[in-house]
């Protein structure tokens, strides 16, 4: 499946990559430097695409280069549909490619703002009641944390402090507390900040479909059992398909994530179909 989706993505970004050169080549700017020559002006074009295709491939990686052109490729896209109704709508042509401003624009805020919300961790409160006297907890909540992309364990730490400064009973990390990518280091230097965290009752983890990992053990340095060793070392309690009681008052149930069942036909199968 992942196989046939980046061949999926790599044939959509070389056939947007096509379209885009011939998109950049409308604007004014290239016409007057090229003095009207089509060939210049695509050369150009191309070079542009090129460039800033390789430049955002060796910043980012592979995968976030196909993503921002592909972003750049279905804005620009209907940007250019959108223009075209109103160039229908007037019935005259506009003396500017203003369609490919405004692609260009919205694609750099769109990213960008997606950029500064990734990396800006945000705290959002909620307060559940029950007509059950069982008193309260106060209870910390956090997923998805994809240790290495956004922050490592340094930064981890520092997000742990100021968790602790909201004084929870319980701390709960529900999936994809590490990533496929995440440096064995990280791994170990996160683990730690877990154990140093004050509660009342404890840090409860489950695992995410990131966490054991999708690639062999070899590719990041430790498997799914290793992150297990890490964090209970460090008193953090690890739910699979189980059961915790705290307080004498309230239940912590762990399930297991939907993807263990891929990885148990994949192992049990030799295939991810799950026939025999």
């Amino acid at each position: 499946m992942w196989a046939i989706l980046m061949i999926v993505l790599f044939f959509s970004a070389f056939a947007g990559i096509i379209y885009l050169i011939n998109r950049i080549g409308k604007f004014g700017f290239l016409n007057k430097i090229t003095k009207g020559k089509k060939w210049l002006r695509i050369l150009i074009s191309a070079v542009l695409v090129c460039g800033i295709t390789v430049i955002l491939w060796v910043a980012w990686g592979s995968m976030n280069a196909i993503v921002c052109i592909l972003h750049l490729i279905i804005f620009w896209l209907i940007s250019d549909g959108i223009f075209a109704l109103i160039k229908k709508r007037r019935k005259k042509s506009l003396k500017r490619y203003y369609a490919g401003a405004v692609a260009l624009v919205f694609t750099i805020g769109y990213l960008g703002s997606g950029w500064y919300l990734a990396h800006h961790v945000w705290e959002t409160d909620y307060q559940i009641q029950t007509d059950k006297e069982v008193g309260s907890l106060r209870v910390a909540v956090f997923a998805d944390s994809h240790v290495g992309t956004t922050f490592h364990g340094e930064g981890f730490a520092e997000h742990m402090k100021t968790i602790e400064e909201q004084h929870p009973d319980v701390v709960l990390i529900v999936g994809d507390f590490v990533d496929d990518d995440t440096t064995k280091e990280d791994m170990i230097a996160c683990c730690k900040a877990l154990g140093e965290l004050d509660t009342t009752y404890g840090v409860y983890y489950v695992f995410g479909n990131h966490d054991k990992g999708y690639y062999p053990p070899e590719y990041r340095g430790y498997d799914g059992n290793d992150l297990i060793v890490e964090l209970e070392k460090n008193q953090v309690h690890v739910l699979q398909d189980e059961v915790e009681l705290i307080a004498d008052k309230f239940y912590i149930i762990g399930r297991q994530d939907k993807s263990e069942e891929y990885a148990e036909k994949k192992s049990h199968n030799g295939r991810t179909d799950g026939k025999p």
